[in-house]
């Protein structure tokens, strides 16, 4: 389908390019009220760049990527701003309302770019105004603004929303619901182009057993153990099916190693014990009999519903006796009875614009802030569920897309 020029803006346009604001790897959320959580989207970085006339959409290092991203730069073309400068992440959400890099990297590979959504969680530039040197709380309060005046909900422009406070509880409740992780915010802090202490992104880990069900040898002089195949019992039953869940080939050292081919020579069987197994995955196989499991870190599962993690080398080829299978669990998604419910309730962080003003007025009103503390932290205990819920419940696709 052809579509008319994008339409024309007459102001001075903003920066060609504005390198993103890198957030430091931390190991814990930070406490403390001057930080804002933001869900960890897991897509590509992204800025987008509303001229006078045009809409270019930039990746982290400066690269054009509007052909790409086409339908989200049609959408910003839409928006009532004659220059502006947007920072977020493109993502594309499965259909647990998580985003998923894989089906992300499989969308653009068949150039399936409809089913692309752009998270906005940061406003540079507007309408001529540099906004960088302002506290983030208000680049956001313009940013809110902004979407709001779209005029309809939904589309591939999505509003990214926080949390104030509570860093220990939003991680918690994030990993829970199996996202990549969360990024806390200085909500004071200017936009500065770096990677420095103002922006913390803290991912989550799972751990879980797995069964081994086989291994591949290495290539590599020294080593006798390159990976090794595993998978879940179906239902987490200990006779269910073993359902495939992918390879993990690093946490182990070259003794880890030896020891665990040992062992898993004497188990070599001639088939598959899982119930299935992608051909990818079966070049060079050596197939065992699951008695072993092995407790994998992993940060996420793929589209594919494989795993990407890492083996803890310290109960790696445990027997898998007694309920042994049962731990090893199949992937979860997020409760949709919990998003039902939530949906019904008002959105306690996802505030207006208005809120957030007398929001900025408040932290800065120490006496104000002390008189609250206790209603405010009553608030937070739920706050963070609810907001995480309401994310999913909002963003979780209506309908299968093919």
């Amino acid at each position: 389908m052809t579509r008319s020029p994008l339409p024309s803006r007459r102001m001075q346009p903003p920066p060609g390019f504005i390198a993103p604001q890198l957030a430091k790897l931390a190991r814990y959320a930070p406490a403390g009220e001057h930080w804002l959580h933001e869900i960890k989207i897991d897509g590509y970085r992204t800025g987008a760049r509303v001229g006078r006339s045009s809409v270019i959409m930039l990746t982290r290092t400066g690269l054009d990527w509007t052909k790409r991203f086409l339908p989200i730069a049609w959408a910003l073309a839409e928006l009532p701003v004659r220059s502006a400068y947007f920072d977020g992440e493109i993502a594309v959400l499965g259909e647990n309302g998580v985003s998923s890099f894989a089906a992300l990297q499989d969308a653009l590979s068949r150039g399936a770019s409809k089913r692309l959504v752009y998270f906005v969680f940061d406003l540079l530039f507007l309408d001529g105004r540099d906004l960088r040197e302002l506290p983030l709380l208000e680049r956001k309060i313009e940013l809110a603004q902004l979407i709001k005046r779209r005029g309809r909900k939904g589309g591939p422009i999505r509003y990214s929303s926080h949390v104030v406070g509570d860093g220990a509880g939003v991680y918690r409740q994030a990993c829970k619901m199996h996202l990549e992780g969360i990024v806390s915010k200085l909500w004071k802090a200017p936009y500065r182009s770096d990677r420095g202490g103002a922006w913390v992104k803290v991912k989550c880990s799972n751990r879980q057993e797995f069964v081994i069900g086989g291994w591949l040898k290495s290539e590599a002089a020294g080593r006798e153990l390159r990976s090794l195949l595993v998978g879940y019992r179906e239902g987490g039953q200990r006779d269910g099916k073993l359902i495939f869940a992918g390879k993990v080939g690093t946490g182990f050292t070259e003794r880890l190693g030896r020891d665990l081919a040992r062992r898993l020579a004497g188990l070599i069987r001639p088939d598959s014990p899982f119930a299935g197994v992608p051909v990818d995955y079966r070049k060079g196989a050596i197939w065992v009999e699951p008695r072993l499991v092995a407790q994998v870190e992993f940060k996420t599962w793929t589209a594919d519903r494989l795993l990407r993690g890492r083996l803890l080398p310290g109960a790696a080829g445990r027997q898998a006796g007694g309920r042994g299978h049962s731990r090893a669990a199949s992937p979860l998604a997020p409760d949709r009875r919990g998003a039902r419910r939530a949906s019904r309730l008002v959105p306690l962080i996802s505030l207006s614009a208005s809120a957030l003003a007398r929001r900025i007025q408040f932290f800065g009103n120490s006496s104000a802030r002390q008189r609250s503390t206790a209603a405010s932290t009553t608030a937070r205990n739920c706050a963070s569920e609810r907001f995480f819920t309401l994310v999913w419940a909002m963003n979780r696709p209506t309908s299968r897309r093919k």
